[in-house]
């Protein structure tokens, strides 16, 4: 007589993560599926599936709740907020049995387990016949192919850095049980940090260079928003989303900034914004910079031949002497002031 049974090849899904250690943070709802299959070379189809996974001990067990399960095109969804689960699947009319389900965790172990079994409405018994089962191979795919899932959370003690280990062992019928390949997360638990480098207390161009930088000790800064004070107002957001760590704010004469930045990090995790600013400045006029570059050079002469010939002063302080006009008196004192340098 030939040998006839159920093979099963599978897998556990778990949370994607950021990165190699694929990084999370670490009081987000952590999702699971454990994926099964009987072989399409499966000489027949299994009758139990039992499911059994050993939580990480830095996950909070009273956090865990049953997801959806299902197999080949049905799928069950489970009233949230359950920690036990049973119910009788009546497949009469497309497998000629019922399928018995159960599903629990021990909240002293960490132990979950879920079982399929297939029963003979007839008898009320498992079936005598070896080619009766619930999932057969899968020839046709999904038809042989099941799954479970579930939710949970990291004890609010953990520390940055630490894996959460996922590895589920499934048995099909009385055949040896498989083990997953284990999915792996590094739970990251601080938000990152960050600020604007320091600037000038009066800067002599409008074009104000800010830069900042921040630092992470888990997956890593992925952006910065970067928020701007007018004159001591209120902040608003000048950039969001930057990934560079420069760039150049058009302010006014006159005026004061000050420039915080808020990091984000690859998890999702956000600095929360400081209650001052990082870095202030004043915008004041440097009494002919006719090329509003913050300097005085030979490259401001043809900037100011240009406001002389309108007779008025442009965007940038030509108009040395302040009496409103652009002449040739505030040339001469450019260039005067030129010779002193």
């Amino acid at each position: 007589t030939p040998l006839v049974s159920s093979y099963d090849p599978n897998d556990i899904l778990g949370p994607a993560g950021y990165g190699a250690a694929r990084w999370v943070a670490s009081d987000i709802l952590l999702a699971y599926t454990s994926r099964f299959e009987n072989d399409e070379d499966a000489t027949a189809p299994a009758q139990v599936v039992r499911v059994v996974q050993q939580l990480d001990p830095d996950l909070d067990f009273t956090t865990f709740e049953l997801g959806s399960f299902g197999f080949g095109d049905l799928v069950v969804h489970v009233p949230p907020g359950r920690q036990f689960h049973a119910e009788r699947l009546d497949l009469r009319s497309s497998h000629g049995l019922v399928v018995d389900v159960t599903a629990e965790i021990d909240l002293e172990t960490g132990t979950v387990t879920w079982e399929l079994r297939s029963i003979d409405p007839a008898t009320g018994l498992p079936p005598r016949d070896p080619f009766a089962g619930f999932l057969p191979p899968n020839t046709t795919s999904p038809m042989g192919q099941g799954f479970v899932s579930y939710t949970v959370r990291a004890r609010p003690s953990v520390t940055g850095g630490q894996w959460i280990d996922a590895k589920a062992r499934i048995f099909f019928d009385t055949n040896e049980p498989i083990d997953t390949p284990p999915h792996l997360n590094t739970l990251d638990t601080d938000p990152p940090s960050s600020w604007v480098e320091p600037l000038a207390e009066v800067t002599f161009s409008p074009s104000i260079r800010v830069r900042w930088a921040g630092t992470d000790e888990g997956a890593g800064v992925a952006s910065y928003d970067l928020y701007v004070s007018v004159d001591g107002g209120s902040f608003v957001r000048w950039l969001e989303g930057a990934t560079d760590t420069s760039a150049v704010y058009t302010g006014q004469y006159g005026r004061e900034y000050g420039f915080y930045s808020v990091a984000r990090d690859h998890t999702g995790r956000v600095e929360a914004p400081p209650p001052v600013a990082d870095a202030t400045t004043r915008v004041e006029p440097l009494p002919g910079d006719a090329n509003c570059d913050g300097t005085l050079t030979a490259a401001d002469v043809p900037a100011m031949v240009r406001d002389v010939e309108i007779g008025a002063p442009g965007v940038c302080p030509s108009d040395i002497d302040l009496d409103g006009d652009v002449d040739a008196e505030d040339l001469g004192y450019l260039f005067a002031l030129l010779f002193e340098q």
